[in-house]
């Protein structure tokens, strides 16, 4: 993301960035599609999303968006979907988490 989501509303507009060879990628996403709301439409920060919202951790994210338009290095879309993925390190059995 491109600053972190204070005090999130689902009637809230973030743009998520991701850059590979110098040509930067600009997704537009209404907070109000995420899955994590409640009957209200409220965006609901629980422990899986809080530090994504923070903007102190990536998520690797696949997309099927609509191309709106190229600027020089930047291209703006608007994603279909988001389909989060994880690394298959973080899930394996037995890791143990010091507190």
């Amino acid at each position: 993301m491109t600053e972190p989501v204070r005090d999130p509303r689902s009637d809230q507009v973030v743009t998520l960035s991701s850059s590979i060879d110098g040509v930067s990628l600009l997704l537009d996403c209404s907070l109000r599609f995420f899955r994590s709301t409640n009957d209200a439409g409220e965006l609901i920060v629980h422990s899986s999303n809080h530090q994504f919202f923070e903007h102190r951790i990536p998520l690797t994210l696949e997309t099927v968006f609509i191309f709106l338009h190229q600027e020089d290095s930047e291209v703006f879309g608007s994603p279909l979907f988001l389909i989060l993925r994880l690394p298959i390190d973080s899930m394996a059995a037995g890791l143990s988490l010091e507190v």
